[in-house]
């Protein structure tokens, strides 16, 4: 719910004058009358399903939709109020339930041309009028609408919050913004306290309540969900202090506390976040995002086990919660995180007032769909004896356990040689192979990521085999011949056109590409490999087909001379992203293949299976070798 406080203006304030869309000529009248999208509320309980997973507003189809609560206090009286020069109204409706507190009005909005929108929901209360929801939109040239106000990204409903929780973490900058989310347990007294002390000044502008929406009443302690927003009133430097407990005995009831540092600049426009050093004699541990260097909130609010040495050759194990570390010459020794990233480690006991010399991380234990990128580790450190230590990891996709963020047959191989203890097979996450859930990994996950990958070459349009076919036939005129080339993709589909000669452009270099394209968008196209099997042979085959590039072809002392020629390449893409082809065998006029047993096994099996050439002809080679 893009909520705004009374008379809080947007952001991003629009100053264009509408114009028509380019290539509409559609009035607002004739919008009217639209059918709608399936996805917009046609029911209460369609309208609170859509507020939980939307929050108030959705762009999609062309359209946008706006989803207003209303209180059923009847001494309110509530007002929808809209420009009109960019947008037109083609649905309205309100949905109500038996003993329910409130009840939905629901609006479709179209565009016809292009600028900016706006859309206000004014509460009336006896003579005063106020502006309780407004949402600001723009539509663009081509009819694209996007949402300009900054609630666009800040989220109104359980499901942004979770998505915005696990992104962005406890407290995060947006632009000339900061955003704090909390929870707080029902009935159990506690608030949020902001308290702030420097040159520079901000202020709360707004608070959106995520928590999940229920039809009636909610039960006394339900937790509530919320993102708090601030703005600078002022540049210069902030020290920020957020504490959850209660608010008349703060002191003693602070159940959670972050602390953070600002510099303002630009008028409030730019925040950037100042980290203090850490206290004399320890070394804080931050495990965050590669990309964003945001800190990683995982699900369960756990740091998951990590392992690594300090120049100290001190070893530090996080277990169960745990934090504790060893040394050749000294006891072990242990304490409670309690779950905070960053933590921080006091090496006052033992650093004997060595410098920090090396940092590696031994084991780090993450959650699915995170690995250990080679330049994981960003190490800072202090004249205080102390260092600020960011262990840096990358999010991949599931399955994916050799660190190249995809899933693809090289991950089955792994994991196949890592179960056979195969030497020097290192995993980069083996939580993104444990496909079932259940903490190991056996054989029941080697089933399952072999059957994902054979669903996913089901519907992969990956071109992965083309071949040459010049034929020839007898006709009544004599000889007559015709060329076409192929393109088989991952999934069996087979694209079919006759050849052609490309009439060179000036300055163009034509490309492997170009003929790939130019196949697949002019030529015929039918299902041509339905087996499983053998498209998962094909994938295994040409995702490695690079290593047989430099083997020779090998003649087959015969040719039909009068059977046309057929020609096999397999498919496959550089290091650039550039496709490029290896000849694997060519049959009529000049039969051969390349010499090697792998790549014949490959094209004996097409050739068996009739997805390639001619039986007979591989069967006379076999009985004259």
């Amino acid at each position: 719910m893009k909520k705004k406080l009374l008379a809080i203006l947007s952001a991003a304030v629009m100053c264009l004058s509408a114009v028509p869309i380019a290539g509409t000529a559609v009035s607002a009248e004739e919008n009217a009358g639209d059918i709608l999208p399936d996805w917009v509320p046609e029911s209460f309980s369609e309208a609170l399903e859509f507020e939980n997973t939307y929050g108030a507003t959705h762009i999609e189809d062309g359209v946008v939709c706006l989803l207003f609560s209303e209180t059923t206090n009847e001494s309110y009286s509530y007002e929808i109020s809209a420009t009109t020069d960019v947008m037109t109204e083609v649905s309205r409706n309100t949905y109500t339930e038996d003993l329910a507190d409130f009840k939905y009005e629901v609006v479709v909005y179209k565009p016809f041309a292009n600028g900016s929108f706006e859309v206000d929901l004014n509460r009336k209360f006896q003579t005063a009028t106020f502006v309780d929801y407004s949402f600001d939109f723009y539509v663009d040239e081509d009819g694209t609408i996007s949402e300009t106000d900054i609630y666009s990204w800040v989220p109104d409903c359980i499901t942004e919050y979770n998505d915005f929780a696990e992104k962005n973490g406890t407290v995060s900058v947006h632009g000339g913004y900061i955003a704090y989310y909390y929870t707080v347990g029902g009935g159990t007294g506690n608030s949020l306290i902001m308290e702030q002390n420097g040159t520079a000044e901000i202020k709360q502008i707004a608070e959106s309540d995520c928590t999940e929406k229920v039809a009636y009443t909610e039960v006394c302690g339900t937790p509530t969900y919320s993102v708090v927003v601030y703005q600078p009133v002022s540049d210069g430097t902030v020290d920020i202090s957020w504490k959850i407990g209660y608010e008349w005995d703060l002191e003693n009831s602070t159940i959670s506390e972050i602390n953070k540092s600002y510099e303002v600049s630009e008028n409030g426009t730019v925040i950037t976040e100042i980290q203090a050093a850490p206290d004399e004699n320890t070394q804080r541990v931050s495990v965050v995002d590669y990309e964003t260097e945001k800190l990683l909130q995982f699900s369960d609010a756990k740091l998951y086990p990590v392992s690594f040495h300090t120049g100290y050759e001190i070893e530090y194990v996080l277990i169960d919660g745990s934090f504790g570390w060893s040394t050749n010459w000294g006891p072990t020794s242990e304490w409670d995180y309690n779950g905070q990233n960053p933590f921080v480690i006091d090496i006052a006991d033992f650093a004997g007032g060595f410098g920090v010399a090396e940092y590696e991380v031994i084991n780090i234990d993450l959650p699915r769909g995170y690995y250990l990128p080679d330049d994981y580790l960003e190490v800072k450190e202090y004249d205080n004896n102390s260092a600020d230590i960011y262990i840096k990891v990358k999010k991949t996709v599931n399955g994916d356990i050799n660190a190249d963020e995809t899933f693809s047959v090289a991950d089955a191989v792994l994991l196949q040689k890592w179960q056979v203890n195969a030497a020097d097979t290192k995993l980069s996450n083996w939580r993104n192979a444990d496909l079932n859930g259940d903490e190991k990994l056996d054989v029941f996950d080697s089933c399952m990521m072999r059957r994902e990958l054979i669903e996913q070459n089901q519907s992969d349009t990956k071109p992965v085999l083309m071949i040459e076919d010049y034929q020839i036939t007898m006709s009544e005129n004599g000889w007559d011949s015709q060329n076409y080339e192929r393109i088989i993709t991952q999934n069996g589909t087979r694209y079919t056109a006759e050849s052609v000669v490309i009439d060179p452009v000036e300055g163009y270099e034509w490309k492997l590409e170009d003929d790939i394209n130019y196949i697949m968008n002019s030529g015929t196209e039918e299902l041509f490999i339905k087996d499983s099997d053998i498209l998962q042979k094909i994938s295994d085959f040409t995702e490695s087909a690079a290593q047989y590039k430099d083997c020779e072809m090998e003649s087959w002392n015969f040719s039909i001379d009068d059977w046309g020629q057929e020609v096999l390449y397999a498919l496959y893409t550089d290091e650039n992203g550039s496709y490029q082809m290896i000849e694997l065998c060519r049959l009529g006029g000049e039969c051969a293949w390349l010499d090697n047993a792998e790549v014949q096994e490959f094209v004996t099996m097409l050739i068996e299976n009739g997805y390639f050439g001619d039986k007979g002809i591989l069967s006379y080679y076999f009985e004259n070798q």
